[in-house]
């Protein structure tokens, strides 16, 4: 471990943030309660683990304070509190929290594909449409769905219009777009 000036908390909370963010090109950010580091390779945002933080913390124990001529001491206050300083540095000042306002949408190994008013196309991978989930396909807008349309007959034999507005549920409900449409689903079974 490389020697600390300083045992303060932002001091310590600053290295254990750029360690976090390992080789990322984004900083860490925080939102409800946990930390997400982005991983340029696929697109997302991870969650990181918070056994994962104290581990890190915990690996400054003993290193080198170089104003104070010792060796740290990392005791569970210190830890809390440095968990606390990186909150505070990482996150948001946007209302809601960061992924309050993701892009709406969904990642795929080939991009995001991004719904909104204009329709549905696939954009580059990103940090700003701050995706917590990919499906590990490519997506192909022309890629028929046979077992998901016999579906929709088997169930609603004879009603395309009905197999269209399941369709665009499910769709918005994927996307996490489902309470725009201010319209609720009831299904009954027989």
């Amino acid at each position: 471990v490389l020697p600390f000036k300083t045992d303060s908390d932002v001091c310590v909370a600053e290295r254990l943030a750029g360690e976090l963010r390992d080789s990322s090109s984004e900083p860490v950010m925080a939102d409800g309660g946990s930390f997400y580091s982005y991983d340029d390779t696929v697109g997302t945002w991870d969650k990181i683990h918070p056994l994962d933080i104290h581990r890190a913390i915990n690996r400054y124990d003993g290193a080198w304070l170089t104003l104070a001529n010792r060796g740290m001491k990392v005791s569970t206050r210190m830890r809390n509190s440095v968990i606390e300083t990186l909150r505070t540095q990482c996150e948001s000042a946007e209302d809601g929290g960061f992924f309050a306002n993701a892009r709406t949408g969904f990642q795929f190994t080939n991009g995001f594909v991004q719904v909104d008013k204009t329709g549905m196309r696939i954009t580059p991978s990103s940090a700003d449409n701050r995706a917590r989930h990919m499906n590990a396909w490519e997506f192909n807008r022309e890629e028929p769905a046979p077992r998901w349309t016999q579906f929709l007959e088997d169930i609603f034999p004879g009603a395309p219009d009905t197999h269209i507005a399941m369709q665009e549920f499910f769709g918005a409900a994927i996307i996490g777009a489902a309470t725009s449409l201010q319209k609720c689903l009831v299904l009954t079974g027989v």
